[in-house]
């Protein structure tokens, strides 16, 4: 498919977007499947229909970023945050990384070095500010609450995936409080952790990227 002349149509063109969604189902009903040998035979017809549903795309800037990460996390965030440009002045970015206590403390010194922004462990009923990096302390989860002024609540609810701090209460904080205007980024290591959150997120109709080792 010619690629359209702008990013913009990319995303916001329901022709376009349409368009790609006809091509990936003709090409799922023309996959077929030949046996192998021990393998019982199958008809040319055995396909699985391919079934889609378009998401709603916001067109709203993003008023906070969230960020989960787990093995390689302060590697991943330290090349991302310390390429981050104008936008990261002007949003709060919050972090659930997978790291016990004393550590988180450790990291977020790290950031600020590395960034040159402020960077610390998330505090009760701290409220959030444009172009600082919040991380959630070690074995407490961190959600963001009330829309009008965002702030933190650092909690000691069960682990999720195992995991406390997890990304899918914080995702799914973000996606209750900013809705449209919620950005999650999930990087690496993060098994299920994040799956769920980052639906949330969609459902809200919030922006997603998911990272990926070159």
């Amino acid at each position: 498919m010619p690629k359209p002349d702008s990013n913009r149509e990319v995303t916001t063109s329901l022709d376009f977007r349409r368009e790609v969604i006809r091509k990936i189902k003709l090409l799922g009903r023309a996959r077929t499947h030949w046996p192998g040998k021990g393998d019982p035979a199958r008809s040319e017809a055995d396909v699985r229909p391919l079934t889609f549903r378009q998401r709603s795309f916001s067109l709203v800037p993003p008023r906070i970023v969230a960020i989960g990460c787990s093995t390689g996390g302060p590697e991943a965030l330290t090349t991302l945050l310390g390429a981050a440009l104008s936008w990261s002045d002007r949003v709060p970015i919050v972090v659930a990384q997978h790291m016990p206590p004393i550590f988180t403390g450790i990291m977020a010194e790290r950031l600020a070095r590395a960034t040159g922004r402020e960077a610390k462990e998330g505090a009760q009923g701290e409220p959030l500010m444009g172009g600082k990096i919040y991380i959630a302390p070690g074995n407490h989860h961190m959600t963001v609450v009330n829309p009008e002024r965002p702030s933190l609540r650092i909690g000691s609810e069960p682990p999720v995936h195992f995991c406390r701090p997890a990304a899918d209460p914080l995702f799914d904080s973000i996606a209750a409080t900013f809705g449209p205007a919620a950005l999650g980024i999930v990087l690496t290591g993060m098994g299920h952790d994040g799956a769920a959150g980052a639906r949330a997120i969609a459902e809200a109709v919030g922006k997603l990227i998911k990272g990926e080792r070159p």
